[in-house]
C-alpha cells in the first residue's frame, strides 16, 4: 500500500503488510504475519502485530505495542516507543535526535536489543536481569 501525501490506516490485515507514506501517517492495526512500515515526513504506528516488525522514517515519531516477534525501528528525529515487544529475541531501535523507549518487553539471555539512545524503563517494575544483552548510547 502506498501514498504521495496523505494518511494510511490499515486494519485487520490476515497476512503480512508494507505501507509507506512520502508525507502522512502510517497506522497498522492488527496485522497476522508482520509489519513493514516507512514514511518520510510522518509518524507510524503499529499496534497489536503477530511477526516482524521493520518501522522508518525520517521525521516524525515511531510508535509499536504489542508486537510478537522482532522488532527494527528507525528515525532520524522523533522519538520511539516500544511497548509490549514480546516473543522476539531482536529488537533494534534508533532515533538520531530523540528519545527510545522500551516498555514492557521480553529480554532473552540470547537475545539482541540494541537502542542507541536509549532508555530502557523498568516501569513495569522489572529490573532487566545481569545476563541480558542490552546496548544502550547515547550519541551526542
Amino acid at each position: 500500500m502506498k501514498a504521495v501525501s496523505g494518511d494510511l490506516l490499515l486494519e485487520d490485515i490476515a497476512g503480512s503488510i508494507k505501507a509507506n507514506s512520502v508525507s502522512g501517517n502510517v497506522e497498522v492495526v492488527r496485522a497476522d504475519k508482520g509489519a513493514g512500515c516507512e514514511s518520510v515526513s510522518g509518524d507510524v504506528e503499529v499496534q497489536n502485530v503477530n511477526g516482524d516488525v521493520y518501522l522508518k522514517t525520517v521525521s516524525g515519531e515511531i510508535s509499536a505495542a504489542q508486537v510478537k516477534r522482532s522488532m527494527e525501528a528507525e528515525t532520524v528525529s522523533g522519538d520511539v516507543e516500544l511497548d509490549g515487544i514480546t516473543e522476539g529475541k531482536k529488537v533494534d531501535a534508533k532515533s538520531l535526535s530523540s528519545e527510545v523507549r522500551y516498555n514492557r518487553g521480553d529480554i532473552y539471555s540470547d537475545g539482541r536489543y540494541n537502542n542507541p539512545i536509549a532508555e530502557i524503563s523498568t516501569a513495569s517494575s522489572r529490573a532487566i536481569p545481569s545476563d541480558r544483552s542490552i546496548d544502550g548510547q547515547r550519541h551526542t
